[in-house]
């Protein structure tokens, strides 16, 4: 199965990729054809190696965000 790279940030009750001195924390996920159509990945890594957690539902893509996380940016220019 090919993978994609995409724009993603944290969804669920404990973590909403919002810190208070930096706003929105953009990542970059690994996804398939079917978690790019579902629009959420679980169990999934960034490519700064940030994992969602246990208190998430994982990572909900947003393909029109900017990346804003430093070492996925970097990662995905490579």
């Amino acid at each position: 199965m090919e993978s994609t790279l995409s724009p993603a940030i944290l969804s669920g009750r404990s973590v909403n990729g919002v810190r208070s001195e930096q706003g929105m924390v953009v990542h970059v996920v690994r996804c398939n054809a079917a978690e790019l159509k579902s629009g959420l990945v679980k169990h999934a890594y960034t490519l700064c190696g940030r994992t969602h957690g246990d208190k998430n539902d994982g990572w909900a893509l947003c393909s029109d965000a900017a990346v804003t996380c430093p070492k996925c940016r970097k990662k995905a220019e490579k």
